[in-house]
């Protein structure tokens, strides 16, 4: 389920292909899925809700809100997709990502966001790499995706993971969208202002299992009660 509850499956039916078992991403089942789909996962990171289409036609039942995510991978047909964003219940696009062909080998994570300190719409399109999951260590990556908190610095336990992370530098840097190793166990996450130890946002007790792939994500506005600034965990799955 996405934010607050409500899971927004893509309604568009040509593109979707329902009735496949779910499971969380492990060993093999990463670099080829197996099955005749494409995956995508999307997140509305930016300010504002938003609808999506998929190559001109409205691919969304209802608006996504700002900070929604899906909690795994939509499964759709193979094919070449431009995706863009409207302004929710409006015809006004405000970004959008260039067609790129989704083969059934992919995992894709297509985001929203803002830029820091900005209110111009961005989209990005991710392609994601599990080749390098290992059956020994827990895998994670973490990306920055609030405007109002340009620099950051990741913490597991009090121990500091990656330094001065900016605004949405994973769409400069292609570095950041890789999963880097971590050794299995329960973890306190947070994000503290670069170089300080101000807390931004923090979560505790969260289980970073072996062969398992975790998008740790700070989300949101000062001040905006839909999408506050908070630190979120998806855990791959499909």
């Amino acid at each position: 389920m996405g934010k607050k509850g409500i899971f927004y499956r893509l309604a568009v039916l040509a593109f979707v292909i329902a009735g496949l078992s779910g499971c969380v991403k492990s060993g093999s089942n990463y670099s080829n899925n197996g099955n005749a789909v494409t995956f995508m996962t999307i997140m509305n990171l930016a300010s504002t809700p938003a609808d999506i289409y998929f190559n001109g036609t409205k691919a969304s039942s209802n608006a996504l809100p700002s900070g929604y995510f899906d909690q795994r991978y939509e499964q759709l047909a193979p094919g070449t997709y431009q995706i863009q964003f409207k302004a929710a219940g409006k015809d006004s696009l405000v970004a959008g990502v260039q067609s790129y062909l989704y083969d059934s080998t992919d995992f894709n994570t297509v985001i929203l966001y803002n830029n820091a300190g900005s209110a111009t719409l961005n989209a990005v399109r991710i392609l994601d790499d599990y080749s390098t999951i290992s059956a020994t260590a827990a895998s994670y990556r973490f990306f920055n995706m609030s405007p109002d908190v340009p620099s950051v610095d990741l913490y597991f336990n009090s121990t500091a993971a990656q330094s001065h992370r900016t605004t949405a530098d994973n769409v400069i840097n292609s570095g950041f969208n890789s999963f880097q190793p971590l050794s299995p166990g329960t973890y306190s996450v947070q994000v503290k202002k670069a170089g300080t130890d101000s807390v931004v946002a923090s979560v505790s007790g969260i289980t970073m299992a072996a062969q398992t792939a975790s998008t740790i994500f700070l989300t949101g506005n000062s001040g905006n009660s839909t999408n506050p600034i908070a630190l979120k965990v998806l855990v791959a799955s499909y």
